[in-house]
């Protein structure tokens, strides 16, 4: 694992737990059921699709590449954190090191 390998492993944990949170709080302090549970329901995919993501990733799987890919295309809309996480994602994880 190159640096910027590592270190998208570590913001997929920190948007994990941000997730998380939030859908936690919005259980708890929103009134309306209906939509309390299409928003927990993203948010809860959103962390299924984090944890499925961070597993291939630290196993090295040979298909985390293109889970890498489809996660940060599907993290992009959601402004600001997950379309950060998302550029970052496609613009600098998995890419081969240039030699020097």
């Amino acid at each position: 694992m190159n640096k910027h390998d590592k270190a998208y492993v570590i913001l997929l944990m920190i948007v994990e737990f941000l997730w998380t949170v939030g859908a936690c709080s919005i259980w708890t302090f929103m009134k309306d059921n209906h939509l309390k549970n299409m928003i927990v329901s993203v948010y809860a995919s959103l962390v299924v699709l984090t944890v499925i993501t961070l597993t291939m990733r630290l196993r090295k799987s040979s298909h985390a590449r293109v889970v890498t890919i489809a996660t940060n295309i599907i993290y992009l809309p959601f402004f600001p954190i997950g379309t950060a996480v998302g550029v970052y994602g496609l613009w600098k994880v998995d890419r081969k090191q240039k030699p020097r």
